[in-house]
């Protein structure tokens, strides 16, 4: 018999009239995702358990109750501190959707950024997990659109930072410029740290240690960073799993498999555009 705990479950869905806009209901027991980005923005609730979140060299922790705000791009990592796991819901807009949200709301054409990746108190938490219920479960467009603009709305007016130079900022040496902008147009390639090294004209234990420093990954992952980003817009597109793991530098299927569930919480199947509103269910024996 299988215990509710020793389950793990992730119903993963889109909202094809807001921007096809990707939500995820969750528990995860033991999962723990490593270093890693997304390039849309995670916004989200704790609905039951804890979450632990590496973020920008420190530790948030997220109990019942919390938001979750992270901006595109930005690297963190995320875990169960304690063996109950956590529940989360999350909304993943683009940016360009937040920008447009934005511009109506303060009249500026940045996009919004948020200072801090856990607010523990807020008065929009219950908001936002009855608009993500009402995404999962009506169908009507009008009354998604409303609510989801008039929601985000709210929630950039209230925590978004007005002034971008409060953010953290790190400058980046030319040569790990040169390294990252080579990985992005050559991410499918087997490429070498020594060929990286030559390429930005530094020693390969040199650029290996500045390049985790200022980018907070080694080259090697944030290569594989990249392929799943390309990955997820190959399947968005209707590619199959194999032509999109051959396409996006993996080695195979399994390879793609593996990494793409470690990094997004979900497996490319339950990813695909004709696979909405599924429940990716992993149940572990006692």
């Amino acid at each position: 018999m299988k215990s509710e705990s020793a389950i793990q479950q992730v119903n993963f869905w889109r909202v094809q009239n807001i921007s096809d806009l990707e939500l995820i209901h969750a528990h995860y027991l033991n999962h723990t995702f490593p270093r890693h980005l997304h390039e849309e923005y995670v916004i989200g609730i704790i609905v039951r358990g804890v979450e632990a979140i590496n973020y920008r060299g420190m530790v948030y922790v997220a109990p019942v109750g919390s938001l979750i705000l992270i901006n595109p791009g930005e690297l963190h990592s995320n875990y169960s501190i304690n063996g109950r796991g956590f529940t989360y819901r999350m909304f993943y807009p683009s940016t360009r959707l937040l920008k447009q949200i934005n511009f109506d709301v303060t009249g500026k054409e940045d996009s919004p950024l948020f200072s801090t990746p856990v607010i523990k108190q807020s008065d929009i938490f219950h908001s936002l997990l009855r608009l993500h219920i009402k995404l999962e479960h009506t169908n009507s467009a009008l009354e998604q659109e409303s609510e989801f603009i008039s929601v985000m709305a709210r929630l950039i007016a209230r925590h978004a930072s007005a002034d971008i130079t409060s953010l953290p900022f790190i400058s980046e040496h030319r040569y790990i410029k040169i390294a990252r902008e080579y990985l992005e147009s050559h991410y499918t390639e087997n490429v070498s740290l020594r060929q990286l090294a030559s390429i930005s004209n530094i020693s390969p234990f040199h650029l290996l240690r500045t390049f985790h420093e200022e980018i907070g990954l080694p080259p090697f992952e944030y290569q594989t960073q990249l392929r799943i980003s390309h990955a997820k817009k190959l399947l968005r597109d209707g590619w199959s799993i194999a032509e999109t793991a051959a396409e996006s530098g993996f080695a195979d299927q399994s390879h793609l498999t593996r990494h793409f569930k470690r990094i997004v919480g979900i497996t490319p199947g339950k990813y695909l555009p004709d696979r909405n509103n599924v429940q990716d269910s992993t149940c572990k024996r006692k």
